[in-house]
């Protein structure tokens, strides 16, 4: 469980990446896929979900279970039950993405019900992954909490792992001015960002863009501040930052909008809220 943009997706797919191709059994023959990645439907049909199951399982192996499971003749919970089938002979780790989709959906609890039968029909792990907003659900009786690992990810922290990631971030400049990640820019950008590494890439990115298409070729304070009020505007209710922009931090000759002279920010005017 993890806020929106600290990186659980990529995450997950670069741990299954590390585990390889299709593995390859002698006694008995089977061919067996590590993991599995799948995304909890929109609508939370545990018959969409077991197509997934399937369909992964076919561009893996070349199988023809999806076909298969399309026919007319198939009901729901024949599908169930050939998914089961499956993932007991080919699915190593079954990991369901977005899960947080169950809270919001009326077909939710009928889901995890079928995920629960699905685990006890294969004896297969299953991972879910998913935004905080899906606490509560796992949490409203001890047959839920006690199948979760409760792991939480949350903001970095202001410390040696954020200025390490800021710090790989600012190797990549593609300006003609290169510039150095110095503590006020560091602290800005923590401030700005939420530490939320989607959001830290976003202003880094956006910036060096602003200050390319702009003529001035320095990733500074100022094209940051431009990307966070240009780019991730819509952002902004959902970061709150505790510093504002100190006229030390700007170039020499130049300030950012809504500074006065004496340096103390100035309230900004209606047309730049």
């Amino acid at each position: 469980i993890g806020v929106s943009g600290i990186g659980k997706t990529t995450c997950i797919q670069a741990a299954a990446g590390l585990c390889g191709g299709v593995l390859e059994a002698e006694e008995p023959y089977r061919k067996i896929i590590p993991v599995v990645i799948v995304s909890c439907p929109f609508n939370c049909s545990f018959r969409s979900l077991c197509s997934q199951i399937l369909s992964k399982v076919d561009e893996c192996l070349g199988t023809a279970y999806f076909r298969k499971s399309q026919k007319s003749t198939m009901n729901a919970e024949q599908v169930m039950q050939m998914a089961c089938q499956v993932a007991n002979l080919y699915i190593g780790v079954l990991v369901i993405d977005e899960i947080q989709m169950i809270v919001e959906s009326k077909s939710g609890s009928q889901l995890y019900r079928m995920v629960l039968q699905l685990v006890n029909s294969s004896g297969i792990s299953v991972l879910m992954c998913g935004t905080p907003e899906c606490i509560p659900f796992f949490g409203q009786n001890p047959q839920m909490a006690r199948r979760t690992a409760g792991l939480q990810y949350g903001a970095m922290p202001y410390g040696e792992e954020f200025r390490e990631f800021a710090g790989i971030l600012f190797s990549y400049q593609y300006v003609r001015n290169r510039a150095e990640l110095t503590d006020g820019i560091l602290e800005w950008i923590y401030e700005h960002s939420g530490a939320i590494p989607a959001s830290i890439m976003a202003l880094v990115h956006d910036a060096q863009e602003i200050a390319i298409l702009g003529g001035k070729e320095e990733l500074g304070i100022l094209a940051l501040n431009e990307a966070y009020e240009r780019r991730i505007k819509m952002l902004h209710p959902y970061i709150t930052p505790n510093i504002r922009i100190k006229k030390k931090y700007a170039p020499a000759g130049e300030q950012p909008a809504g500074f006065r002279g004496s340096g103390t920010a100035a309230a900004p005017d209606k047309g730049s809220i």
